[in-house]
């Protein structure tokens, strides 16, 4: 059998993005704070009939996913979650460049939302992505019909590239679009975006390293809604190493990103002491 070159440096290329992935996520693994610290809920609470829609990164739904969201009820939110666990049995290289993968679940998470709205019009929806995951959430967003919304929208340490056009995604976000990124997420979020791509597909840093820029012709009205905000003391203070599982840390979701949404969100009635069950989605 003749040497192939082309296919022994796919090969050996797809070997080593595999190893350095799984140093990665051994480098960040463990990396949030125990889901189960105890946290003061919010005087603020969130109302019940919100709706929220997290999607998890390459690696799918897991531990420091769940701390988040325990945290996010440890702040008062009450209402309903669903975890779009999109990847289903795939590695996470595997994950990152399976593109037609993501538009087609993201093409799903467009139908929730249109159900949603068709069935509780006035129901506030909140979409939240983590790394991987809010490429996902953002063609979502840009599958939807014109006048259907969303409430708010979290992009935490997005692995989007920093000139990705929001546009079209923003123009169907209601209120606030806020994005987390930090300096620090450097291993996964620089480096390893320049060797594997974004999810969008660049070889370049991502926007939950250096924050996103807008590109020329993007529309600054809907670039209004996008709030930055970048590796802070008041991450630091909440367990946030600045890593790439750092904003997952179960206090960060409590005490810097619920109060964000406590602003806008409405408030329903007094608080339960237990908010509903997560719903996981696995396609």
């Amino acid at each position: 059998m003749a040497f192939d070159r082309r296919t022994f440096m796919d090969s050996t290329f797809r070997h080593t993005a595999q190893a350095v992935v799984i140093l990665i996520a051994l480098l960040v693994s463990g990396c949030a704070a125990d889901p189960n610290v105890p946290m003061q809920a919010s005087a603020a609470p969130f109302g019940s009939q919100v709706t929220l829609i997290y999607v998890p990164g390459i690696g799918g739904f897991g531990h420091d996913d769940r701390g988040w969201l325990k945290g996010l009820r440890a702040a008062g939110y009450e209402g309903k979650v669903e975890v779009w666990d999109w990847n289903g049995r795939m590695g996470p290289i595997e994950a990152l460049w399976a593109h037609d993968r993501q538009r087609a679940e993201a093409r799903h998470i467009a139908g929730r939302i249109r159900q949603i709205r068709a069935d509780s019009p006035a129901a506030p929806i909140v979409l939240v992505g983590h790394s991987a995951g809010t490429g996902v959430v953002v063609n979502g967003l840009e599958d939807l019909p014109p006048d259907v919304r969303v409430d708010e929208l979290v992009l935490l340490a997005p692995a989007l590239s920093r000139s990705y056009d929001l546009t079209v995604a923003l123009r169907h976000v209601r209120g606030r679009a806020d994005v987390f990124d930090s300096d620090r997420d450097t291993l996964v979020l620089a480096i390893g975006t320049f060797l594997f791509g974004t999810v969008d597909g660049v070889h370049s840093e991502a926007a939950g390293h250096g924050g996103f820029v807008a590109p020329h012709g993007a529309d600054s009205h809907a670039y209004g809604r996008l709030h930055m905000h970048p590796y802070s003391r008041d991450r630091q203070r909440a367990g946030d190493d600045g890593g790439h599982e750092g904003i997952l840390t179960p206090r960060v979701a409590a005490t810097v990103v619920a109060p964000l949404l406590n602003e806008s969100l409405p408030s329903d009635g007094p608080r339960r002491p237990d908010g509903p069950a997560i719903a996981v989605v696995d396609p």
